[in-house]
């Protein structure tokens, strides 16, 4: 009961105020998008969303050197595009691309919508450095909040806690060092007569955001033993979220997976969720996902987005695929250059609709997916998204079908003897696979390499032994399939 009073206090008094003091519109934005557009963020009018698309193009044509280079190299001025057939004649727009011309080809020649800012990615393969503008600031606020309300049911003043991935370390200072309280944090340097200090200014913002509206609460990170994790580290972990009682609980699938088969093999009650749980870094598989709600006794929420982009796609509560706010991205699935059938796989290209300082145009995000366009049981029209992994992380079948990471994942996982595992392809007919056993048994390995030629092709030589973990990229994030054989010919 608290609780809900404190959340309707931060959004009927608190985040107003914020607007006005910061001079951001992201509340008012999110109010809009929730109760009056939701319907059109995720499914205007095509119509709308064309005229939206032939406005980027020309603005990008007019300001941005890259765009207007390639249209022109590919005779195909905005006034051409009338269609998103004419779009689709367009390049798509690679990390390489933005690699090679950032940021005085890729960026507006003027500053519409100022000001600026830079955001970096943390990558699971690559680090990106991309540009938003203020606009894009307050939407990418406002539709990280949509995607957690979709999903959950999340509003500002609920608590919220995150186990961020093994980067944080170093990037948010989370591992070693717990954040003070706001209060404390104030009351010092009111003292030291530094709040003037714009470094203290902006901590202070930023600790007011995270502690009192929102309410965020950050454990540390598994940290560098990996997938491999002490029995009494998990029951700390356990009783932090238990005591903090959060609404939404959002970590790494690993993490959350391993936890869940903890509670299982232990035989041990879940900690007090009052809504779900939510992957971050990348989506859970459909065994990891079955595990992870069957030990929590909470449904997991996919949300779909990227530091470069913001939330791209949330879930409604039928938790039948992902919705993507077609209102402020154009989302395409293609292979091998063509659009696909509905529900086939193909690689994900996105076009930013809102960000006018560094416009990303059919940008090839690096993840593969599936289009879904038969109705949703929640009633709202448009297409449906599914995420199935990273590019890089396919592979390709014997019989030449394109095997995502996901569906080897739960290969090797739905196995009894198997906590974990990694596959490297160094080329098409060498494999090294490492292997974590599960429970202190040892792991079939003569059975596994034959689970896996009969997939991948049996001309596939497959290294395989068993080591004590898997440790996490420099990212943070794992990767448990790593395809160094040109995996971008593969859609």
């Amino acid at each position: 009961m608290m609780s809900q009073l404190y959340s309707k206090l931060i959004g009927s008094l608190a985040l107003p105020w914020v607007s006005v003091l910061t001079h951001s519109n992201f509340w008012q934005l999110y109010q809009r998008l929730r109760r009056d557009s939701f319907r059109e963020a995720c499914a205007p009018s095509r119509d709308e969303q064309l005229d939206r698309l032939q406005e980027l193009l020309r603005f990008a044509y007019g300001h941005v050197p890259f765009y207007r280079e390639r249209m022109d190299a590919l005779g195909l001025p905005p006034k051409s595009i009338r269609s998103f057939e004419d779009f689709s004649r367009l390049t798509p727009t690679t990390k390489a691309d933005i690699a090679a011309n950032f940021p005085d080809r890729l960026t507006a020649s003027e500053q519409t919508y100022k000001p600026w800012r830079y955001v970096s990615t943390s990558g699971t393969v690559e680090r990106l450095t991309v540009i938003q503008d203020f606009r894009k600031r307050d939407l990418v606020r406002a539709t990280q909040l949509l995607a957690l309300d979709s999903a959950t049911g999340y509003q500002p003043g609920m608590r919220y806690m995150e186990i961020p991935p093994d980067i944080c370390r170093n990037v948010c200072g989370v591992a070693d060092t717990v954040e003070p309280g706001v209060f404390g944090y104030f009351l010092e340097h009111a003292w030291a007569r530094k709040l003037t200090d714009p470094e203290v200014v902006s901590n202070l913002r930023g600790m007011i955001e995270r502690q009192l509206i929102y309410r965020l609460k950050l454990l540390p990170s598994f940290g560098a033993e990996g997938l491999v994790q002490q029995p009494a580290t998990l029951d700390q972990y356990l009783q932090q979220i238990d005591n903090y009682r959060p609404h939404v609980l959002k970590a790494l699938p690993a993490y959350l997976y391993l936890l869940a088969l903890h509670m299982q093999e232990r035989k041990l009650p879940p900690p007090r969720i009052t809504g779900g749980l939510m992957p971050m870094g990348s989506s859970a598989s459909p065994h990891m996902k079955a595990v992870i709600e069957s030990a929590f006794g909470r449904g997991v929420h996919e949300d779909y987005g990227c530091a470069e982009l913001g939330a791209i796609a949330a879930e409604c509560g039928s938790k039948q695929g992902l919705h993507p706010f077609a209102g402020l991205f154009f989302v395409e699935i293609v292979r091998n250059g063509n659009a696909v059938r509905d529900g086939q796989l193909g690689r994900v290209l996105i076009t930013d609709l809102y960000n006018y300082a560094m416009p990303l145009l059919r940008y090839d995000i690096g993840d593969v997916g599936i289009l879904r366009r038969d109705p949703c049981k929640c009633g709202l029209p448009g297409d449906r998204l599914e995420i199935h992994g990273r590019l890089q992380d396919c592979l390709v079948a014997g019989d030449g079908d394109v095997v995502t990471p996901d569906r080897l994942t739960d290969l090797m996982i739905e196995r009894s003897d198997v906590l974990g595992f990694q596959l490297e392809l160094r080329d098409r007919r060498q494999a090294f696979l490492q292997v974590v056993p599960r429970n202190g048994k040892t792991a079939n390995l003569d059975e596994i390499r034959k689970l896996m030629r009969d997939l991948l092709g049996s001309q596939l030589e497959i290294q395989a032994r068993h080591v004590p973990t898997v440790l996490p990229e420099p990212g943070g994030k794992f990767r448990l399939v790593k395809n160094a054989s040109a995996a971008n010919g593969i859609l």
